[in-house]
């Protein structure tokens, strides 16, 4: 999108130079995609060494789901890892960039 801008604007205006820059997400989006990152690497850590963690949250017995992930290790850290990165990116992802001349 911002090439599209760029070109248009280099077209009407040839004696100016454009320089493009991504508009950086908040501060709040920031901390959060953080956590997001924190809590994806925390639970693939307690489904790599079979640590019940709802044992420590007073859950019992233990939900189906995180018995097959600690049945399918690699397969759950894979989709863990791949769901939580692309969800971390859009919470980053502004959409929105700013240009200067």
């Amino acid at each position: 999108m911002f090439e599209q801008y760029a070109e248009i604007l280099q077209q009407k205006f040839p004696d100016i130079s454009i320089h493009g820059d991504l508009y950086p997400p908040s501060d709040f989006m920031m901390l959060l995609a953080k956590f997001l990152g924190f809590g994806k690497m925390l639970l693939m850590i307690c489904i790599i060494a079979s640590i019940n963690i709802f044992t420590y949250i007073g859950v019992q017995p233990m939900p189906s789901w995180y018995n097959w992930c600690i049945s399918n290790k690699f397969y759950a850290c894979m989709m863990i890892f791949f769901l939580c990165n692309a969800l971390e990116g859009q919470v980053v992802s502004t959409g929105a960039f700013e240009i200067y001349y």
